[in-house]
């Protein structure tokens, strides 16, 4: 609309701020403020908080009267103002990343539309009885009743905004190519409207509603495949993502982040930080005695200063219970019961102060014997 303001327009600025509360009672917002930060008036939350100018102004002027119109008359020029509306809001916000992602959406929005118009009568019932501008309708009987015509063709917008973000797609594939030439969206283009006069060239041959995607998706999608065979860019194609690209005079993607460089440098230097190597947190030392709950192997204790069990002779089946009745204590595992094994082993070290000597020795002794034995055994 900028282009139909004279230059001269008076273009004055306005701030529409709605907050929380009224004079002394407003609830402050993150908290009041700090004493002595010169602040004399409580931070409210913002509830809305919207900024515009007097052209603005002038074109919600205009924008209520095309919706007073349409809510007192139903008529549908008013619908298709509305409904175009919508569309190029659809297709502004709504972003396709890559090819193969278009691809699937399209292919799977094709075999939906197709069982709901042919399998049953519920999209045509819908689009018929259920007034609100989800659709753009055309007048066939424009000729004999002028604007006041009542048989239309409908198209639904979900025919519009769905292949159009697959061509808008397309356009920001052929800017990345950097060949000035927008060969993909020129084609996308011009297979959109080969679809759509295909759709109604069957639907006036046949007299029955026909789906829209059943025509468009394999025009939308088979002639720019066919270029990029031709042109032998079909890698480049459906390896392209846009998530990066910034399209010029689209003031709404300006928050994406600046990237210079082909995509497959950019994917080529995210796997590599993705493959460097990976710095180990220290583990907290105090976390240790929440091994089960972090998953965390315990240290292995030093049984001289945990278990002090009088010893036996080396593989015994004594020894052998009593080292893993120590070590269950020890871990704190089933069965385990604190200051046991400590509390037994100093009763028993009381009551036979002299065992503790005496096994030793005869444990000695077992081992000298044990090894003459091996020494007899090398000498025959």
């Amino acid at each position: 609309m900028n282009k139909f303001f004279p230059a001269n327009f008076p273009n004055r600025q306005y701030q529409l701020l709605f907050t929380q509360g009224s004079g002394e009672n407003k609830e402050g917002g993150r908290g009041s403020p700090a004493p002595g930060s010169g602040l004399t008036r409580p931070l409210c939350p913002e509830i809305i908080n919207y900024e515009f100018d007097a052209k603005d102004l002038v074109c919600l002027g205009l924008s209520s009267i095309v919706g007073v119109w349409y809510l007192l008359r139903k008529h549908w020029i008013a619908n298709n103002l509305f409904g175009l509306a919508f569309s190029l809001n659809g297709v502004e916000l709504l972003h396709l990343n890559n090819v193969s992602t278009g691809c699937i959406l399209l292919g799977g929005l094709f075999i939906y539309d197709v069982f709901w118009v042919f399998g049953t009568n519920v999209m045509v019932t819908v689009a018929k009885s259920f007034e609100a501008p989800i659709k753009l309708v055309f007048p066939q009987d424009l000729l004999e009743k002028g604007l006041e015509a009542d048989n239309f063709a409908m198209l639904g917008l979900g025919d519009i905004v769905i292949p159009g973000i697959f061509i808008a797609l397309l356009l920001r594939f052929d800017i990345s190519l950097k060949k000035n030439t927008h060969t993909y969206f020129y084609t996308s283009f011009a297979a959109y409207i080969f679809g759509l006069g295909l759709t109604i060239f069957i639907m006036h041959i046949f007299k029955h509603a026909q789906p829209a995607l059943l025509y468009l998706v394999p025009a939308c999608i088979g002639f720019p495949v066919l270029v990029a065979l031709a042109k032998g860019e079909v890698t480049e194609m459906f390896s392209y993502e846009s998530s990066a690209e910034i399209l010029p005079h689209t003031p709404r993607l300006t928050h994406f982040p600046t990237v210079s460089g082909s995509p497959a440098s950019l994917a080529d230097s995210m796997q590599q930080k993705l493959a460097g190597p990976r710095r180990r947190r220290p583990q907290n030392p105090s976390a240790i005695g929440r091994s089960k709950k972090l998953k965390v192997n315990p240290p292995k204790p030093n049984l001289s200063s945990i278990c002090r069990c009088p010893p036996l002779p080396l593989g015994t089946t004594r020894h052998r219970k009593r080292r893993a009745t120590c070590l269950r204590r020890a871990y704190g595992g089933a069965g385990a019961k604190p200051g046991r094994c400590w509390a037994v082993n100093a009763s028993y070290e009381e009551s036979n102060p002299k065992d503790a000597a005496a096994v030793t020795e005869g444990s000695k002794e077992g081992t000298e014997a044990s090894a003459s034995k091996g020494l007899e055994k090398k000498e025959k």
